[in-house]
C-alpha cells in the first residue's frame, strides 16, 4: 500500500488529527494539505494527544521485557518493529517509536521471552532486588498474578499517566484493578488489545448455497443473532460430503470451534458474568445463576448432540481455521486476529460478525478480550518511574494515533475482510467490551474461567452440581487473592 493511500485511511478513522513523518517516509508521511487546510491553530499547535509535558531524558534507555507465544506474536509486535518494516502495521509501530525517543530523547530497548518464562524472570528480579526492567509487558492469564504476589508497582503512583483517556482501556484495566488499586495497564498500545476480541466467522459463499435465504448482517442488526440460531444453522448445513456415512473433518459442517477460549468466548458473548462488584468494590463469585445455567444447555446441544458442529481437539484453533479457509465449515467462533494468520489467502469470501447473544432479549452483543491480553507494568525494582510514566503515557496515545489505525482500519478492516459490512461489524464488537475480575485472575482461582471448556469437553450434560461443589473453593481462592492484594498494595 502505497503512503498517500495509508494517510488517507487514516484520516478517515477519525483517530488522529495530524502526523508528521520520522525517519522511513516510504510508509508513513505528513498528511496531505487538504488536511491542514481544515486544521485549527489549536490541532495545529498540539502535535501530541497526551499531556506529558516537555522533557529531555537525556538518552535514558526504558527497558522492556516482553512475554510472547504463538498467534502471530503481537506481544512483541507491539513495541518491535525494523526500520525496512514491509507492512503497514510494522511501518506505524517503528514510526510510532522512532517520534517518541526523538521527542523524549529517550532509547527503547525489549528481550521477547517466550510465554510463561517472561513473569518467572521479572520475579526473580524483584525478589534479588535487581533493577533488569522498567516494563514488563505479559500474557495475562500466565502473569497477572504477579500483581497479588507483590512484584509491582501500582501505576496510580506514576505522574504522567492518565489511564482515563481513549487510548487506555480503562474498563478492562479497573476490573483488574482492587479498590481502586491499578497494577496493570493496556490499551492501544498493545496489539493483542486491539485484536483480541472474539467474533463469529462465517463463509459467505457457503451461507449463499446452503442458506440463500438467510441475511447474516440483518439478522445482527435487527438482534436475532443468537445461540438458538447459531445451533440451528449448523444443523442446516452440514452435509456428508464424502459419502463415508459418519461425520469426519471431509464433510461440511455448520460450525466448529476450538474447545478451549473461544467456549470462554462464546459465555461472555452470552453476558455469563464469573464474577460481580459489591458496593465497596470487593469483587465475589455469581456463575451460580439461570443465565449461566440457561447459557450452558444451548451450548451442550451444539457441541454434544447436534451433528452440524464439528467437535475440535481441545485447543486446536488451527485445525478449526484451516477447515474453515478450505470451505469445510461455516461459521466459527474466535479471536479476531486469527483472521489475518489463516484467512489472508482464503478464496471464498467471509464475513465477521459477532459472537452470537444468549437469546433476543439480551440488550446487545457482548465481547471480552483473549486471555492473552498484554498487560503492561511497573516491577516494583524500577529506578526510574518519572521516564518509564512518560514514555508509557507518549507511547499509547501515539498508538492511538497511528498504529491502531494502521492495524484496525487498514489491516482488520481492509486487507483482512471483504465487505464494508463486515467492518461495520468490527465496530459493532468493540462497542461492548466487557472486563471480569474473576474471569481476568482466573489462573488464581482454579482456572474458573474455563469451567464451560472442561464440562463439555467431558460431555457432562448439567452443570449446576459441579457449580455447587466448587463454589466454596473459588471463594477460599478469592478471599486469599483479596488479602494479598490489598496487603502489597500497601507495601
Amino acid at each position: 500500500m502505497n503512503a498517500k493511500k495509508l494517510v488517507s485511511l487514516l484520516l478517515l478513522s477519525a483517530m488522529l488529527t495530524s502526523m508528521t513523518a520520522c525517519g522511513n517516509t516510504t510508509e508513513v508521511e505528513t498528511a496531505p494539505t487538504v488536511a491542514a487546510e481544515t486544521e485549527t491553530e489549536t490541532e495545529t499547535e498540539k502535535r501530541w494527544l497526551d499531556d506529558v509535558p516537555e522533557m529531555d531524558l537525556e538518552g535514558t534507555t526504558i527497558r522492556f521485557i516482553l512475554e510472547d507465544g504463538s498467534n502471530d506474536n503481537l506481544t512483541e509486535r507491539s513495541l518491535v518493529a525494523e526500520e525496512d518494516a514491509d507492512d503497514v502495521i510494522s511501518a506505524a509501530v517503528y514510526n510510532r517509536n522512532l517520534s517518541i525517543c526523538e521527542r523524549l530523547n529517550v532509547n527503547l530497548e525489549a528481550e521477547t521471552v517466550v510465554v510463561p518464562n517472561a513473569g518467572e524472570k521479572v520475579r526473580s528480579a524483584v525478589i534479588a532486588g535487581e533493577d533488569a526492567y522498567d516494563v514488563v509487558g505479559l500474557y495475562q492469564y500466565y502473569s497477572g498474578h504477579l500483581a497479588p504476589d507483590g512484584i509491582m508497582l501500582d501505576l496510580n503512583t506514576l505522574p504522567h499517566n492518565n489511564f482515563e483517556r481513549e487510548y487506555w482501556g480503562g474498563k478492562y484495566m479497573n476490573s483488574m484493578a482492587y479498590k481502586g488499586i491499578l497494577f496493570w495497564a493496556t490499551g492501544d498500545i498493545a496489539l493483542r488489545y486491539t485484536g483480541g476480541v472474539y467474533c463469529t466467522f462465517v463463509n459467505a459463499d457457503m451461507a449463499l448455497d446452503v442458506l440463500p435465504e438467510v441475511d447474516f448482517y440483518d439478522m445482527v442488526l435487527e438482534g436475532n443473532w443468537t445461540l438458538d440460531t447459531f445451533n440451528e444453522l449448523s444443523e442446516l448445513a452440514y452435509s456428508d460430503l464424502n459419502g463415508d456415512g459418519k461425520a469426519d473433518a471431509e464433510d461440511r459442517f455448520g460450525s466448529s470451534m476450538s474447545m478451549e477460549d473461544p467456549i470462554d468466548g462464546m459465555a461472555i458473548a452470552s453476558m455469563v458474568r464469573w464474577s460481580e462488584l459489591a458496593e465497596d468494590g470487593t469483587p465475589y463469585i455469581t456463575l451460580d445463576n439461570e443465565r449461566t445455567y440457561e447459557f450452558y444447555d444451548k451450548m451442550y446441544k451444539l457441541v454434544c448432540e447436534n451433528p452440524g458442529f464439528w467437535k475440535a481437539n481441545s485447543d486446536d484453533n488451527k485445525t478449526v481455521m484451516t477447515m474453515f479457509a478450505n470451505g469445510n465449515v461455516m461459521m466459527t467462533v474466535n479471536k479476531l486476529f486469527q483472521s489475518g494468520i489463516y484467512l489472508r489467502e482464503m478464496d471464498q469470501k467471509f464475513y465477521i460478525l459477532p459472537a452470537p447473544k444468549l437469546n433476543t432479549e439480551q440488550a446487545h452483543y457482548n465481547t471480552i478480550l483473549h486471555d492473552s491480553c498484554t498487560l503492561f507494568g511497573l516491577p516494583k525494582t524500577n529506578s526510574q518511574p518519572e521516564a518509564t510514566s512518560a514514555v508509557l503515557e507518549a507511547l499509547a496515545a501515539e498508538s492511538y494515533k497511528v498504529v491502531s489505525p494502521a492495524y484496525y482500519e487498514v489491516a482488520l478492516k481492509a486487507k483482512y475482510t471483504r465487505d464494508a459490512e463486515s467492518a461495520q461489524m468490527i465496530d459493532l464488537i468493540r462497542e461492548n467490551i466487557t472486563a471480569d475480575f474473576a474471569f481476568q485472575y482466573s489462573n488464581y482461582l482454579n482456572n474458573i474461567a474455563h469451567i464451560f471448556r472442561t464440562q463439555l469437553n467431558s460431555k457432562q450434560q448439567q452443570l449446576a452440581s459441579y457449580v455447587a461443589k466448587q463454589v466454596s473453593g473459588w471463594d477460599k481462592k478469592l478471599g486469599t487473592l483479596l488479602e494479598k492484594l490489598e496487603e502489597n498494595a500497601l507495601q
